[in-house]
């Protein structure tokens, strides 16, 4: 799909023309309030079509537009990364052709030396902060503390585990690690399920005359089974941060937010269950509730699903925008308050509204938490480690590949013959217990002189080492060392026994 202009939205109001053209049956159901929604905040009118609506959603996109423009080149980056991480290289014509001959034949490859390195330092990052019984740890201030930070220990702990926050930030440290910047967010997450409760089943008893319990039944009903913290990793493709602000001091951003993939089922239940989702009925009658800054991105994760394409026709897709602003809600049309706070807004399908909330936390600050190992002190996306030996890659790769093309070649035996005293039918049928015919004209004159073979010479003799040389090199460069890598050192036959036990740890 390609990238769409849209100018300045701000001046324009943002996407509301769009929205009235859509030609689906949004704009006649929120003219004639069809809905009825009653949770806007503070009694607003955000219906999809009002001058207030289509002013934030403006807002919104054209925040994420800016952002999404400024980390264009990054995820540029971020897809060369991952076509490495994959190990797995689109071979050309000629090499297509020469598979459909002969599968055994070796073709292009990419070594996995970043996938390695990868997985080194990863590894070593969730056995160092894992190895710990409790992930997240508490200290109060003083003495009178202790007994409350104990039990907000164990109270986090149980949610870690039950909502397993590990996984979550394995994703966060793999993300920094591969792009550069790792994030995540923490959301209070509740688990709707189905409880039996008795419900007594009343009649009249024949003897006193009166209704009493004469039997029990089964009655299910909506209860809250889990209710806590949750960790979501949020993709670096789908990341849009302030542009201006350093990686290390997000907090200090006018704006930040992520896009997130869902369905419509998920988003419907979200609005059952969550107070603060409005709007969703209106994104049911969308005819492609998508937006523009998710369908651009081919990450290359699925290639092997539908040529890298994830959509199916089974699921409702909708996409959404996740916005904090800091803004002034009286500039807004939002309140009457007149000093900045911080809001969160969710655009479906970057054309409708279904959440406008502000923040009120205590620490006043958002919510999201971001992993830059490598940041330079300046950039809003950083380069990363894998990025760093990138070239050393793209060399490793070159000389291997050209290693296996130079011996494909060498065993084609190419012949120089004399086509007056060699019978050239005869040399175009290879196999074994051949027989090649002399034409009449040489007959008793032996073959001496008659065919010769091409001299074999193997240019790319070196490369091997080289490869050797330059894996020790990115060793060095990103820590990915043989001992983390479980690599027993050369040494004397004389190995301590705490040297073998760390390299089986680290292994």
């Amino acid at each position: 799909m390609p990238r769409i202009a849209y100018g300045n939205l701000r001046n324009q109001g943002g996407p509301s023309i769009a929205l009235r053209k859509m030609g689906d049956d949004v704009s006649v159901a929120a003219s004639y309030n069809q809905f009825q929604y009653t949770n806007y905040p503070m009694g607003l009118d955000l219906r999809p079509g009002t001058d207030l609506h289509d002013q934030i959603v403006g807002e919104v996109i054209s925040r994420c537009q800016e952002s999404y423009d400024v980390m264009s080149s990054r995820r540029d980056n971020f897809r060369k990364i991952d076509e490495k991480l994959t190990a797995f290289i689109d071979i050309d014509e000629s090499e297509r052709v020469l598979k459909e001959k002969d599968k055994r034949k070796p073709v292009s490859i990419v070594i996995p030396l970043s996938y390695a390195t990868l997985q080194t330092l990863l590894t070593y990052w969730v056995n160092t902060f894992s190895q710990q019984e409790v992930l997240f740890g508490y200290e109060g201030t003083g003495p009178e503390d202790s007994y409350g930070t104990i039990l907000l220990e164990q109270i986090i702990k149980f949610q870690s585990a039950k909502m397993k926050h590990l996984l979550a930030l394995h994703s966060m440290w793999r993300s920094s690690l591969a792009y550069g910047i790792g994030l995540i967010t923490p959301i209070w997450t509740k688990k709707i399920g189905k409880k039996s409760v008795p419900k007594a089943i009343m009649g009249t008893n024949f003897m006193t005359g009166m209704v009493e319990p004469i039997g029990w039944e089964q009655n299910w009903v909506d209860t809250v089974m889990f209710e806590g913290n949750d960790l979501v990793p949020i993709d670096p493709y789908l990341w849009f941060p302030d542009p201006r602000v350093s990686a290390h001091r997000i907090q200090d951003s006018e704006f930040l937010g992520w896009g997130q993939p869902t369905n419509l089922m998920r988003l419907l239940i979200d609005e059952a269950q969550d107070e603060s989702i409005f709007n969703c009925e209106y994104v049911r009658l969308m005819k492609q509730p998508t937006s523009r800054f998710l369908d651009e991105e081919d990450t290359k994760r699925d290639r092997l699903i539908d040529n890298g394409k994830s959509s199916t026709t089974t699921t409702n897709q909708v996409d959404l925008v996740n916005l904090y602003i800091t803004l002034i809600p009286s500039e807004w049309e939002l309140g009457p308050s007149q000093k900045p706070e911080k809001w969160l807004f969710t655009v479906a399908g970057d054309r409708i509204l279904i959440r406008a909330q502000p923040l009120g936390l205590n620490h006043n600050m958002y919510p999201v938490a971001m992993c830059a190992p490598d940041f330079d002190g300046f950039s809003a996306a950083p380069l990363s480690a894998i990025e760093t030996v990138y070239g050393c890659q793209e060399l490793i790769d070159f000389l291997m590949n050209s290693h296996i093309a130079n011996v494909r070649k060498a065993l084609n035996d190419m012949f120089i013959v004399d086509p007056y005293m060699i019978n050239l039918n005869d040399m175009k049928t290879p196999g074994p217990g051949k027989l090649i015919r002399m034409r009449r004209s040489a007959w008793g004159r032996g073959v001496k002189d008659a065919m010769m073979q091409f001299p074999v010479t193997d240019v790319t003799s070196q490369n091997i080492p080289d490869v050797v040389f330059i894996n020790q090199l990115v060793q060095q460069v990103t820590g990915a060392s043989d001992i983390l890598q479980g690599v027993q050192r050369r040494s004397s036959e004389r190995v301590t026994r705490a040297e073998i036990v760390g390299t089986q740890t680290a292994a």
